[in-house]
């Protein structure tokens, strides 16, 4: 077969310059699918592993609720007050994230990418970008806002009293 050569493997003939511009934007594409579906997965699992210490802590912060609830703090109140908490936390750990970015940018581009070859074919060069970074970490807070509101309605639905009979 002509289109393949003598170890079997098949070569790629290009017709002109808007065929490889639709193969390299083709391939720009689903990179950019793929990533962006292991960003969304990330964040499903971040978002999850917040819910999860935030169901803890308001297991733990029971008597607390109870308690102030009792001396009347409303239910809005309480479930902000663990809304920010979790947006607090996600966005601390979005923040660390950004600044491992930064500070490995620099290894990841000597050591992994400088052996890919494509980006330097292409010129293609990129960075990372701090408009990013912050959407990242406003994604992070956002999530766990969203992720820690859920279990702060449910501890504030729990009865005072019995919360008072237990101290």
């Amino acid at each position: 077969d002509s289109d393949t050569d003598a170890k079997g493997s098949a070569s790629v003939i290009f017709e002109s310059s808007e065929d490889i511009e639709q193969m390299v934007s083709l391939s720009m594409a689903m990179t950019t699918l793929l990533l962006g579906g292991a960003t969304l997965v990330a964040v499903i699992v971040s978002a999850l592993g917040i819910q999860s210490v935030m169901l803890v802590n308001i297991a733990e912060r029971t008597r607390e609720i109870g308690l102030r609830r009792v001396l009347g703090a409303s239910r809005r109140s309480i479930v902000f007050q663990f809304t920010l908490d979790s947006a607090t936390l996600a966005a601390v750990g979005g923040v660390v994230g950004g600044l491992l970015a930064f500070a490995l940018y620099p290894y990841l581009m000597r050591s992994v990418f400088s052996k890919v070859g494509p980006g330097e074919l292409l010129n293609v060069s990129a960075g990372p970008s701090a408009w990013a970074i912050c959407a990242g970490i406003a994604v992070s807070a956002v999530a766990g806002a969203v992720f820690g509101a859920m279990p702060a309605a449910q501890a504030t639905r729990v009865q005072a009293a019995e919360i008072i009979r237990e101290l």
